[in-house]
């Protein structure tokens, strides 16, 4: 089953971490949607089920549907700046290295070039 309302917000938790250039798991994106979801709300309860939590009834999140989306979203080419390592057993996405010589920035011009 397409869980719409879940694979947004994850979508979401992994945009916000590129544009902040973190290193990060999908235990680290499911944990923030838990958290999203703690205070905001958000994902349809009617795609994930619910959960009690200290007295709240909040949607459920299984870690095993976030780790789906994020390798999908990696694997279909997403996060084009990203590269993934196995670190304990787990994948670590990160941002790529620049290679040797190369600029960080992609607009480094500074003006000076006569060509």
């Amino acid at each position: 089953m397409t869980k719409t309302s879940l694979a947004v917000t994850v979508v979401g938790v992994i945009q916000t971490f590129i544009a902040n250039k973190k290193t990060f798991s999908a235990h680290d994106v499911t944990k923030e949607v838990r958290d999203i979801i703690w205070h905001l709300g958000g994902v349809d309860t009617n795609e994930t089920g619910t959960i009690f939590i200290k007295g709240k009834e909040v949607a459920l999140i299984n870690h095993d549907d976030v780790r789906g989306i994020v390798n999908r979203f990696f694997k279909e080419g997403y996060m084009t700046d990203y590269e993934r390592t196995v670190s304990d057993g787990h994948w670590t996405y990160h941002p790529l290295l620049p290679a040797s010589g190369d600029s960080v920035s992609g607009n480094d011009y500074d003006g000076t070039s006569l060509l």
